[in-house]
């Protein structure tokens, strides 16, 4: 999805597997691999798995997780959808709904470099932060004073966004 302004609609799809997570996935592959091998082991061959081999159920469950870790990191998008009704955000595949938030209970918008923080959804001085990499986004102050901060690879396309639709959202300095 591209963002457009003569549709009033700016949407981004941002998905982890740039950079750092690369190193994260390496390893994850690795381990899953090792566990599935471990499993063909014990259950289809029959031999124990180690000096010390877990029992069936739990080889099974860890070997699960690991899996589930690395295809919840390969599947995860975080959508951001911005228009004249409000900003709104999922992170897919947990959330089916765009989580919305109405542009009359946003008092403030705009694009902000807010530092490193980590990825993924952190608590910070801007308020709540949804993130899959770098450091700016879309901070949304609300009427009552909470603030939420959307992540964007597209900060210069976001903030003409808003400043072209959302003029008396923008701050004056």
């Amino acid at each position: 999805m591209e963002s457009s302004n003569n549709n009033k609609v700016f949407e981004e799809i941002q998905q982890f597997g740039k950079g750092w997570t690369l190193l994260l996935y390496l390893p994850l592959g690795m381990v899953s691999l090792l566990m599935l091998y471990a499993c063909f082991r014990q259950f289809i061959m029959g031999q124990p798995f180690g000096d010390h081999p877990a029992p069936d159920a739990v080889l099974a469950f860890i070997t699960l997780l690991v899996l589930g870790l690395l295809v919840s990191l390969i599947l995860m998008r975080l959508e951001t959808r911005v228009d004249e009704w409000g900003a709104g955000f999922r992170w897919r595949p947990f959330m089916k709904k765009m989580r919305m938030h109405n542009r009359s209970d946003i008092e403030k918008a705009e694009v902000i470099d807010y530092g490193f923080v980590g990825y993924g959804i952190r608590l910070s001085r801007h308020g709540w932060v949804h993130n899959t990499s770098g450091k700016m986004g879309l901070k949304l102050t609300m009427k009552n004073k909470r603030s939420i901060v959307l992540g964007t690879q597209k900060p210069e396309e976001l903030s003409a966004y808003i400043r072209e639709n959302w003029k008396e959202t923008i701050p004056t300095r």
